[in-house]
């Protein structure tokens, strides 16, 4: 059964990519208000931050819920007549890796928050306490034992 979600491209990565009977073909997970779901269609990745209404069939497998978008909706397809060869390729491409860069810089904000929360605890944790039982005595000069006396002699 089709439904629909209307909303923004959020991300475009590739999910799996293969080759049958000498064709090749891609996966590509997108997401969407995030929801996530698959498609084979590249002008999903093309279109990353486009707002339209988008299309899917949502099937049950076991414990899992499979949705696999539609072909990209043609009324959302600019006009690009005008497009240099290959230049589809160039922006498919670009959209990936804008969805694979946003998912990196996520990655890297939790690690710095991490390394944010570790170095705070560690600073916390060496600096002196003003309590009586931190403090170690220091002897003052005087209170030193130079003698030798105790000390034995060796032949």
């Amino acid at each position: 059964m089709l439904k629909s979600i209307t909303g923004k491209i959020e991300s475009c990565t590739i999910k799996k990519e293969g080759n049958t009977n000498g064709k090749p073909w891609i996966i590509y997970g997108v997401t969407i208000n995030g929801e996530q779901f698959s498609t084979f269609d590249s002008l999903y990745s093309e279109n990353i931050g486009k707002e339209g209404t988008y299309e899917y069939e949502e099937k049950i497998n076991g414990q899992y819920v499979n949705k696999t978008l539609s072909k990209y909706p043609e009324s959302n397809v600019p006009a690009n007549s005008s497009a240099a060869p290959g230049s589809d390729n160039v922006v498919r491409v670009g959209g990936i890796l804008r969805g694979d860069i946003k998912k990196l810089e996520e990655a890297m904000n939790k690690r710095f928050d991490i390394l944010a929360s570790t170095i705070d605890s560690l600073s916390k944790a060496s600096q002196p306490t003003s309590s009586p039982e931190s403090e170690i005595p220091v002897p003052e000069f005087s209170q030193v034992d130079n003698s030798t006396d105790d000390i034995p002699i060796i032949d």
